[in-house]
């Protein structure tokens, strides 16, 4: 649908609070001559601001399902890359609605953060801070590298490829479990999901960019933790529904897994009683991976692009097929 030639203007809302006030203005431009655009806060009760996303047709940032499968929203510019929330909730029956997601912009921060797990592992860095606390000087001589070493990224997409640069920089060996199969840049050999327990065999370092979702919910069980290479370590910095945690914490505390990089879990935050707080061989970070100073200029490029593709009725980047 071309909304430029409708005979109504179209409403933008945008309730993204991550964006400055240039950012804003950029977005501005963009609607100027064309459509309506309001800025509602974010952090704001939902009911305060809901009246005016009720009546959006283009809402960029993000807005709870109710809202949404009660608005009058024909394109959903969503501000995050997942989007298993999204799916089965009855906005796949909703008439003319198109989602897009933020793929692509978080991606350097992630594959940094899970560079920075495998230093802490491979480096004993744990133990040095563990030391620290306690006023202890005394050389961690076991401590390794991550030159030589294999690393298996699970799920492969944006995330993967910027991490597969940085390890092929440091001189490791990428191995890379993907649903299409083919050749990709830089990875030694690529596996179906159906490998996954194979893929993971020779692996130092598992890494876990998978997207939540019925497919992918508690992949990462018993089964697989003991497929893995003993001594190896498992990060994950994508969903932590993917992940069997009862399965996960007896791997760590048997031994079979020596560390751990965890920036999500099943349910968020994680419960206090849970024994990973106490873990030595634990990093826990909060769902922070995809942050960086750098996020919202890169969500506010991805938004005006696509309010253009909206205006000139051109083909969106990030369509997510909800059906």
């Amino acid at each position: 649908m071309n909304l430029e030639h409708s005979n109504k203007s179209p409403k933008v809302v945008v309730r993204a609070d991550v964006l400055t006030e240039a950012h804003i203005a950029r977005l501005q431009e963009a609607c100027r001559g064309w459509a309506d655009f309001i800025r509602v806060s974010e952090s704001a009760d939902i009911r305060e601001v809901e009246p005016e996303i009720l009546k959006a047709t283009i809402l960029i940032g993000w807005a709870p399902v109710p809202t949404l499968l009660a608005s009058s929203i024909e394109y959903y510019l969503c501000g995050s890359a997942g989007y298993d929330a999204y799916q089965g909730v009855g906005l796949e029956s909703k008439p003319g609605f198109v989602l897009t997601n933020a793929a692509g912009t978080m991606s350097i921060p992630l594959a940094e953060h899970a560079l920075a797990f495998m230093f802490m592992a491979t480096r004993r860095l744990h133990h040095h801070a563990e030391q620290q606390r306690d006023r202890k000087w005394s050389r961690i001589p076991d401590a390794g590298e991550l030159f030589g070493s294999t690393v298996c990224i699970v799920g492969f997409g944006g995330i993967g490829i910027e991490l597969t640069r940085r390890c092929r920089a440091l001189g490791m060996s990428v191995t890379a479990v993907k649903r299409s199969p083919g050749a990709i840049e830089g990875v030694d050999r690529v596996f179906a999901p159906g490998e996954l327990a194979k893929a993971l065999a020779g692996a130092d370092h598992v890494v876990s960019c998978l997207p939540g979702g019925a497919e992918t919910r508690a992949m990462f069980d018993r089964e697989i933790f003991g497929a893995m290479k003993p001594g190896a370590s498992f990060h994950a910095v994508s969903r932590g529904s993917v992940i069997k945690f009862p399965a996960l914490e007896e791997a760590l505390q048997s031994g079979r897994l020596a560390f751990a990089g965890l920036d999500v879990c099943d349910h968020e935050p994680l419960a206090q009683e849970s024994p990973l707080w106490e873990m030595p061989n634990v990093l826990l970070t909060s769902h922070s991976a995809g942050w960086s100073p750098q996020l919202a200029g890169r969500l506010c490029d991805l938004f005006a692009e696509n309010l253009e593709n909206i205006r000139h009725d051109r083909p969106l980047k990030n369509i997510i097929s909800l059906r």
